[in-house]
Order: C-alpha cells, then sequence, then structure tokens
C-alpha cells in the first residue's frame, strides 16, 4: 500500500505487491526516511557519495577548438591504481573541449573581462573575445571517494516542498583522503601546463562561486560536484549494516525495493551509469520471477498416466 498526495491536496491510496522507489539518490533517501519502512540499520541517507571534480583551466599557445565536439576528447587514467592509493584518492584526468564553461561560466565572462578591463568594444572586442576562446581548455580531476556515514541526506527540519513535505538536507564534505588526492592532482596540472606551454588561469574566486572552496597544506582548491550521487541506501549482506541485499530489495519488507546509485556501497573513479543500469536490470528480473513465480496459474490438466511396468508372461512354454 502507498499513500500518494497530489499539489491540490488530495491523498490517495494504491495498492501494490511490489513498490519500486526509482528517484536516485538523494529523493530514494528522503522516500524512504519520509515513509520510515526501511531504517533499521539506521544506515538510510547515509554513504552519500560522489566524484567531487577539481578543475584546473587556461590558455594554450595554439587553437584547441572547442565546441566543436564532445565535451572530453582524451583523458590520463593511469592515476586510478596503484600503491599510491593509501597515501591520497586515486583520480581520472579529462581534457575539456568545452572552454572554461563548467569553471567560470558561459562566454559571457569573457565578454565582460573584455568591456570592464580592457574598454574593447565593437570589432575588436569580438576579435579578442573569439582569440581568447579558441585557446582556451580545461582539465578536470574526477576523485574516487569513500563511503562515510557523516555525508548523508536527512529531512530538513523547516524547509517544505510544495506538497508541504519536507526538503531533503545535505550534509557533505571532503576526507583527508580525498583532500591529499586534490593535492596530488593539482600537482600533475602543474606539470601538464608546464609541458603544454600553457598559461594558467585557475582561481577559485569569488568564493560564493565556489561553495567546494577549501584550503589546504597551505593552497587553495575548489571543485564542483560532478552529479554521480551515491551510497544512501547501500547494499550489503546483513539487515544490521545495510539496507537493501543483494536485489536491492529492502530488508525490512519484501515488496519494496530501492534502486539505483543509492544501492552502491562505494563508487569509483568512473561514472556510475552503466553499474546503476545493470543493478535496475538485475532487480528487475528478480521482480518479475517472482511475480510470475506466485502468480502463474494452477494446471487444471491431469497429469500425464504413467507408462506401465513389463510384467513376467504368462504364455505357456515361455519359460526355458
Amino acid at each position: 500500500m502507498q499513500e500518494n498526495q497530489s499539489y491540490d491536496g488530495e491523498v490517495s491510496v494504491a495498492h501494490a505487491d511490489v513498490v519500486v522507489p526509482a528517484a536516485h539518490a538523494v529523493e530514494n533517501a528522503r522516500l524512504l526516511l519520509l515513509s520510515g519502512l526501511a531504517d533499521r540499520s539506521g544506515q538510510v541517507g547515509r554513504n552519500l557519495m560522489d566524484h567531487p571534480v577539481l578543475l584546473t583551466w587556461g590558455l594554450l599557445p595554439e587553437d584547441t577548438g572547442p565546441y566543436r565536439g564532445p565535451g572530453s576528447v582524451s583523458g590520463f587514467e593511469g592515476f586510478r591504481t596503484g600503491a599510491a592509493r593509501r597515501l591520497r584518492a586515486p583520480f581520472r584526468v579529462e581534457f575539456g573541449a568545452w572552454g572554461w564553461a563548467w569553471a567560470k561560466g558561459s562566454v559571457d565572462a569573457d565578454v565582460h573581462h573584455f568591456l570592464t578591463e580592457r574598454g574593447l568594444f565593437g570589432a575588436e572586442l569580438r576579435r579578442a573575445v573569439g582569440d581568447r576562446i579558441r585557446h582556451q581548455f580545461t582539465l578536470q580531476f574526477e576523485m574516487e571517494q569513500g563511503a562515510d556515514p557523516a555525508n548523508r541526506v536527512t529531512l530538513h527540519p523547516q524547509e517544505r516542498d510544495p506538497l508541504g513535505l519536507p526538503r531533503p538536507l545535505v550534509t557533505y564534505d571532503l576526507d583527508e583522503h580525498v583532500k591529499e588526492g586534490m593535492a596530488a592532482a593539482r600537482a600533475v596540472s602543474d606539470q601538464i601546463f608546464a609541458l603544454l606551454g600553457a598559461e594558467d588561469h585557475t582561481d577559485y574566486t569569488p568564493v560564493a562561486a565556489w561553495p567546494g572552496r577549501f584550503e589546504h597544506r597551505g593552497r587553495t582548491y575548489g571543485y564542483r560536484g560532478a552529479g554521480h550521487a551515491a551510497g544512501t541506501h547501500i547494499m550489503g549482506d546483513s539487515p544490521a549494516t545495510s539496507v537493501v541485499n543483494a536485489w536491492q530489495r529492502c530488508w525490512d519488507h519484501p515488496g519494496l525495493y530501492a534502486v539505483g546509485c543509492g544501492s552502491m556501497p562505494s563508487v569509483a573513479t568512473s561514472n556510475p551509469t552503466l553499474t546503476m543500469a545493470a543493478l535496475a536490470l538485475r532487480s528487475a528480473e528478480r521482480i518479475e520471477a517472482d511475480l510470475a513465480g506466485r502468480d502463474r496459474p494452477a494446471s487444471l490438466a491431469p497429469p500425464p498416466a504413467s507408462p506401465a511396468l513389463n510384467e513376467p508372461s504368462s504364455t505357456p512354454g515361455a519359460q526355458a
């Protein structure tokens, strides 16, 4: 049974054999917390993970041809493995080909720069903006983040959505392992810029534009969220320490599944989409098999007769 509320305040009740929240990590956690149905372990909403992304950006000596193809054109994968993982978070490096859009916003920022700081107008302004955009590039360092129960989704004590329900309240931070990874990534960035002869324009100001800004070992860093939220209803083999089992079925209710990246107990440096899709298809097969097994109609046809057993012959003279 599931209670539904419309925007005009009307409440209805839907009956179903299986209920599957599939609203991704943050909203799945909110739905489960609102229902109070699956939190025996106390882990609903906890262990929120993402791929925090350190960005650096600059100008190359030659034309980079930005905005003419995919947002990422190449990268380095070697920093994801090796013994250094014990000391700092692993990461992968992407070469961004959409100018400084993720770091600084749209090209309006470049127009504003040449208008206010250089006093350029007309054809001169167009040439300056075009020249800058053609030479822009970005490095994107996507960090691996471990599960931390302190990073979590809870219900907001005051804020309400249009239905009058509590909005999700997200508590999120980076541990020292991830910060050390970002420090190593910035050192790699410095080397790449030097090898390319690139002009580094990385600057994590204004502070309001970088909610992920922090100081570490005397240097300033800023990061963006990748939007790859995971871990808020983690999968496990015990109802005492996890929210769902291997089929993403909630331990507390056999007809309740929480499907999506929230079931993942860890998230690596790669995007989780394919893993999420595989888990969803696996759960769908399990749900379909369970429902089919339960609802399959009984056979009304009589069972086939068993073949008669061979009996000893009573024909005269049959014995030797």
